[in-house]
C-alpha cells in the first residue's frame, strides 16, 4: 500500500520523476536486486542502528521510552529522506529535495513504526514490499 501511495504522490505532486529513475535501473531482475538490497541495507542502517542509537541516547539524556522512540523514528526518517536526494541530478532544487524528504521521510516514519512495534525483520519485509510495488509492479502498468 505504501508503494502505491508513494507512486501516486510522486505522479500527482512531483510530475512522476520516479518512473524515469526506475526504468533507468534496467531489467526487472536488476530492479528486484535493487529493491532487495535497498530494503535490507537501509533498514539495518536507518532503523536498526540509527533509530536504536537515537532512542538509547534520548532515554539516557532527554526523556522517557515512548517519546524517545518517536524522536528516534522521526530523526532517522529525516536522515532516510535526505539520503534519497538524488546525487545524479544536474542541479539540486527545492522540488527535488522536497520530494525526497516528503515521500521517503513518510516511508521512513512508517518503517520506523513497524520496526518499533514488530522488529527489524518486519521493517525489512515492509520496505521490500513497498520497493517491489514501486520498482516491479508499477512499471508494468505504464
Amino acid at each position: 500500500m505504501l508503494g502505491l501511495v508513494a507512486v501516486a504522490a510522486d505522479c500527482i505532486v512531483f510530475n512522476g520523476e520516479i518512473l524515469n529513475k526506475i526504468l533507468a535501473l534496467g531489467s526487472p531482475w536488476s530492479r528486484l536486486a535493487v529493491a532487495y538490497s535497498a530494503a535490507v541495507g537501509e533498514e539495518i542502517l536507518f532503523r536498526l542502528f540509527c533509530v536504536s542509537l537515537i532512542v538509547w541516547l534520548s532515554i539516557k539524556f532527554i526523556t522517557h521510552r515512548d517519546a524517545s522512540f518517536w524522536i528516534g523514528i522521526i530523526v532517522a526518517a529525516c536522515l532516510f529522506g535526505a539520503a534519497h536526494i538524488s546525487r545524479n541530478a544536474a542541479e539540486i532544487t527545492l522540488p527535488l529535495v522536497s520530494r525526497a524528504l516528503v515521500l521517503n521521510g513518510a516511508g521512513g516514519i512508517f518503517f520506523g513504526w513497524v520496526y518499533w512495534r514488530r522488529g527489524i525483520e518486519s521493517a525489512i519485509i515492509a520496505h521490500f514490499a513497498a520497493n517491489v510495488t514501486i520498482y516491479l509492479i508499477f512499471p508494468f502498468f505504464i
